[in-house]
């Protein structure tokens, strides 16, 4: 991988053969976007209708720049091995009792995913900090950036990007195969099969510019989330772990619910308006406004439920874990009681 090809369009015929075709229009004119009417009722047929039909769109001889997601998930592999012991005696220090081995663990790994998120954070913001598209919610320059000299290839640090990102979910993919089966397997197996999948994809169509934007959205909330769980099973004091939610809650809502779904508008109104139809850009585009949103939501009402939860009964845990360890005191004190 080399950064003079950071800039370099693909060249028109090369286009032609995968569907990669774009309108030729200034950035710099005025914002416009379709209406979200013109869509109706099928958006997939309406913008075939409108721009014609591309193709597939997915060029796959780009794979070969992504090779280095091989030595990430190697590193990633051998340092959250090498860690877990660290972060066990961390977990001991902070006062987990040596017998719950269940809380242990979960400490162990939301101390891995910690570290994760705040590397692949910063990492991400240093990528895309000179990155025009790059606004926190997007604005219609931002959105006109998405799209603008289309297709073009994605530069050497956003594939760097892509590799350390991809690396990390093909390591973690491995190791929850070999570790004591979890109550959500089957639900961390799909999710990393669908985050590896729409990385490729996003890659592979040119779609750098979607995929590394939404990839950073998500990892910065989640820090907040895992230090929100690690005070949790260490018995924080009950201040610092209600700032810690709050901040989380506030990161949440802004990232998922504010600047994602702008990010979605502009792929589904701009993006529709500027790209000839293909396979790909639809399967990112319904992932994304669909999938991706639907989720977000669904999660927000688990929060929202949490937060009702805490006011109305003052108890503590998370509404999307079963485990005996997570359940609130007064379960476990009547349950103390029935035994006596």
């Amino acid at each position: 991988m080399t950064t003079n090809y950071a800039t370099e369009l693909v060249g028109s015929e090369y286009a032609n053969q995968f569907g990669f075709i774009g309108y030729d229009f200034d950035a710099a004119r005025n914002f416009s976007y379709i209406s979200p009417w013109e869509l109706l009722p099928n958006p997939v047929s309406r913008h075939i209708e409108m721009s014609g039909w591309g193709g597939w769109g997915m060029d796959f001889n780009q794979t070969i720049h992504l090779w280095p997601l091989l030595i990430f998930a190697v590193f990633f592999y051998n340092l959250r091995k090498w860690l877990y012991q660290p972060f066990k005696q961390f977990g001991l220090y902070l006062g987990i009792a040596k017998t719950s081995h269940r809380k242990l663990q979960k400490f162990q790994y939301q101390m891995w995913l910690l570290l994760y998120y705040v590397l692949s954070t910063i990492f991400g913001a240093y990528v895309l900090s000179d990155k025009p598209w790059s606004g926190f919610p997007m604005n219609s320059e931002n959105m006109m950036s998405l799209f603008v000299n289309h297709p073009e290839r994605p530069d050497t640090w956003i594939t760097w990007y892509y590799c350390y990102e991809m690396g990390f979910f093909v390591a973690e993919f491995i190791v929850i195969f070999q570790e004591t089966r979890r109550s959500d397997f089957m639900e961390y197996v799909i999710h990393h099969i669908t985050t590896l999948a729409l990385m490729l994809f996003s890659y592979v169509g040119y779609e750098h510019r979607i995929g590394s934007y939404i990839l950073i959205i998500h990892d910065v909330s989640d820090i907040f989330l895992c230090v929100t769980k690690i005070l949790h099973y260490t018995k924080a004091n009950d201040i610092l772990v209600n700032i810690s939610f709050t901040i989380f809650m506030v990161v949440f809502v802004f990232a998922r619910l504010v600047c994602l779904p702008v990010h979605g508008f502009a792929v589904l109104l701009v993006g529709t308006g500027k790209r000839i139809a293909t396979v790909n850009f639809w399967f990112l585009t319904i992932l994304l406004q669909f999938v991706l949103q639907g989720l977000h939501v669904y999660w927000f009402f688990l929060i929202v439920r949490m937060l009702h939860r805490l006011v109305a009964t003052d108890t503590k845990g998370d509404v999307r874990s079963s485990d005996d360890e997570d359940a609130p005191p007064a379960v476990t004190e009547q349950e103390k009681k029935k035994k006596k």
